[in-house]
């Protein structure tokens, strides 16, 4: 079957996801193709392991989107030391290497051109004549669309690169990026990395202050991070206004703040409590509680500590950052996503809203949750064994306020933290990814985004006679299957045996 998969282009996907088949924004992004778009693949023959499988994943890709495209999507495969010229041979042999085992030497000329492109050769550990040598590869991607081109320096995971390509394509497709307004109270250089990350999907418009709302009322979406104590009224009703226009609008209000090197944390000004912001947002069916949430259920954080003359590093368990597991699966926003980090959040108070409109709980603590007030202790150092705990929880962290025709489009969370450098990665980074793409309507990239994210667990409730019934079953099975098998067949053979000589005589 492998054989002859290799010369025949059939997939078939039983993965429960469907996460080995194109996704819809890949497909939608295919069909809207106005002319042909052209990737480049530059990648090495004979790229030793991990890597050696990553051509065939590229290659198939690329013929699932040609297959997708109506005749506008063509793709080729270039060996970049096909492309040498003499001249760059004669560079190869003058090379040296040094005594880590690396080539030393002027690039040649298609190396000099897949620099200029962004490509970079990747530097592999092999093991040739008996000794350990670094090898060069080339494993780069371009895209290009209409004049314009995006390019993948390297490809080392193939686990996503669906995603990054589809994201690329869409970027060199889009006549106008979507604007996201942000209006931020604690500084950019806290979650700088989503910044980055958001610039490559949206133009991001930076407000100086959300009363500025000449700044913002003509974006695609806003992003409103910390509490504005001065909020105007006038401002909360352009607000109003840009949430009935179906327009993304998040507000990830922080109750504390926090430093983000020490975790030390001081309560907001007491003034926050009475703005006028507090009062609108409860017309949507949301407060946000002055509190902290605690949780058993949190990260670990490492702590350097001195122990006689050595510096060694201690894994402490810290209740201000909350592991969430429980995400609402009903919502593009959180599908798919588990074991975010919600740092520092405070708990949201759930009622009712007008309209025919509906609140979904995206995230909440564990059970064993509970929640802390005024003047708290948030050192990591703390000592938790020495005080009396009643978990309370679990609390509300994170809710998405909308209707069945999408015309409102609002998320509030208890904190900002979850964007923060020190969080984004892993499924922190897909939620954050998530609420950028959520803002301007793109449902169908978190939907790819999300879908490999989630493991299928094994039931924990399994009895132990199951277990050694799967545990032989796997070990036994497929030989006694086989056995089986050919009894089965010398059976029937004896069988026709049998007949054949009664019918000779």
């Amino acid at each position: 079957i492998n054989l002859i998969s290799q010369q025949q282009f059939v997939r078939l996907d039983l993965t429960k996801r469907n996460k080995y088949t194109l996704s819809k924004a890949s497909v939608d992004t295919m069909k809207n193709l106005k002319d042909v778009m052209v990737v480049t693949a530059y990648f090495s023959e004979d790229i030793p392991m991990p890597y050696s499988g990553n051509a065939r994943y590229v290659q198939d890709l690329m013929e699932e989107y040609r297959a997708k495209s109506g005749g506008k999507f063509s793709f080729e495969f270039i060996d970049p030391l096909y492309e040498e010229t003499a001249a760059d041979r004669i560079k190869k042999k003058s090379a040296q290497r040094d005594i880590f085992g690396r080539i030393q030497r002027e690039p040649t000329s298609i190396e000099a051109d897949l620099m200029k492109l962004g490509i970079d050769p990747v530097e592999i550990r092999v093991l040739e004549d008996d000794q350990q040598q670094t090898k060069r590869a080339y494993m780069g991607l371009v895209i290009r669309y209409m004049g314009k081109q995006e390019v993948i320096s390297v490809v080392q995971e193939v686990y996503d690169l669906e995603k990054v390509m589809t994201l690329l394509m869409r970027k060199l497709t889009q006549e106008k990026m979507p604007v996201l307004a942000v209006s931020s109270q604690i500084p950019g250089e806290y979650f700088s990395q989503w910044i980055e990350a958001a610039r490559n999907s949206v133009e991001l418009k930076m407000v100086n202050s959300i009363n500025n709302y000449s700044e913002w009322q003509d974006a695609d979406a806003l992003l409103m991070i910390g509490i504005s104590a001065d909020t105007k009224v006038e401002t909360l009703s352009k607000l109003n206004e840009f949430i009935d226009a179906g327009k993304g609008v998040a507000l990830l209000f922080d109750r504390y703040k926090v430093n983000r090197q020490t975790f030390t944390s001081n309560q907001i000004n007491e003034e926050v409590k009475s703005i006028f912001i507090w009062e609108w947002l409860q017309k949507y069916g949301i407060s946000v509680d002055n509190n902290l949430v605690a949780d058993a259920n949190c990260a670990t954080l490492n702590l350097s500590e001195q122990r006689g003359s050595m510096m060694i590093s201690v894994p402490v368990q810290y209740p201000f950052i909350p592991e969430v597991r429980d995400l609402a699966q009903n919502s593009p926003l959180t599908k798919g996503i588990a074991g975010v980090l919600i740092p520092f959040t405070s708990s949201l108070q759930i009622g009712d809203v007008a309209g025919g409109s509906e609140i979904k709980i995206l995230a909440k603590s564990g059970k064993n949750s509970w929640l802390e007030m005024g003047q708290i202790d948030t050192n990591p150092r703390r000592k938790w064994d020495n005080e009396e705990i009643t978990p309370t929880g679990p609390f509300a962290l994170m809710a998405e306020v909308g209707n069945k025709n999408r015309k409102w489009r609002l998320m509030v969370s208890g904190t900002s933290a979850f964007l923060w450098d020190n969080f984004v990665n892993g499924p922190n980074e897909t939620l954050a990814l998530n609420l950028l793409d959520w803002l301007v309507a793109e449902e169908d990239l978190l939907q790819m985004r999300s879908r490999d994210l989630l493991d299928i667990p094994i039931n924990q409730n399994i009895s132990d006679e199951i277990k050694l019934f799967v545990k032989y079953g796997n070990i036994l099975g497929v030989p006694l299957l086989l056995i089986a098998y050919g009894l089965i067949r010398w059976r029937i053979r004896q069988r026709k045996r049998r007949q054949l000589e009664i019918v000779k005589h």
